[in-house]
């Protein structure tokens, strides 16, 4: 049974834990693993990359600066929908979501 996996960012521009993300999700097993990347912002350079290698991309939209209950229940939505297994969390905003 291949596990569903949501990586959770702020957003993909070309820096390095974006670009660690890109990496991450491109070599996993696509037999054994099933990735949906999540920009809480926007989506930014990488986006399309990672689209290119089959995962696809969400982006909530999120655009404040203070923390969003709305970007919760997003959040919450999005792993219901997707039958997510595991959150992978990168960076500060997204571990704090």
């Amino acid at each position: 049974m291949k596990r569903r996996i949501l990586h959770l960012i702020t957003r993909l521009p070309t820096g390095g834990a974006e670009q660690l993300l890109a990496s991450i999700v491109r070599h996993l097993d696509a037999g054994r693993f099933d990735s949906t990347v999540c920009c809480i912002q926007e989506r930014g350079e990488l986006a399309a990359l990672i689209e290119a290698a089959g995962v696809p991309v969400v982006c909530l939209g999120h655009t404040g600066k203070r923390f969003s209950l709305g970007t919760v229940l997003a959040i919450a939505r999005l792993l219901r929908e997707r039958k997510i297994d595991l959150v992978h969390c990168h960076l500060y905003h997204a571990n704090l979501y």
